[in-house]
């Protein structure tokens, strides 16, 4: 009998853990699922790479602009200093 009630308390601690484990799976889908939902809603007003390009190029544009001037003012004082 006291086998079978040490048999028995193992199976019982057995299932609780994977009633347990269970719980967690379930939680972690759902939270997936969340996730999910989340992600197309963003991907459905976010902007894509063709989209931006014209964005990204004027930028760019005008950094180098503005890098190009610095450059040329710093090689103007040098050139009007040395003469």
């Amino acid at each position: 009998m006291a086998i079978i009630k040490v048999k028995l308390d193992a199976l019982l601690q057995q299932v609780a853990k994977l009633e347990t484990d269970m719980v967690a799976r379930f939680a972690l889908a759902t939270d997936l699922a969340q996730l999910r939902k989340e992600f197309s809603d963003l991907s459905a007003v976010s902007v894509t790479q063709d989209q931006f390009w014209p964005i990204k190029t004027s930028v760019y544009g005008a950094i180098a602009l503005i890098l190009v001037g610095a450059l040329g003012s710093i090689l103007a004082l040098i050139y009007r200093s040395s003469t």
